[in-house]
């Protein structure tokens, strides 16, 4: 009896960076994918939104 298997990774090739996808990572605490765009306009508004602001 000859059994085998085969097991396919399915992998994202292309990065994200839209506005939601630095908002969410901004959400999570991760480093920003890069620093021009919309997603960095979404990451730094998440940032803004989530960190108090001392006077």
């Amino acid at each position: 009896m000859n059994t085998s298997s085969t097991l396919t990774l399915l992998t994202s090739e292309t990065s994200t960076t839209s506005y939601f996808d630095g908002e969410f990572d901004a959400l999570i605490g991760l480093l920003p994918q890069t620093t021009t765009g919309a997603y960095w306009q979404g990451y730094t508004s998440k940032l803004a939104s989530i960190q108090d602001v001392a006077f």
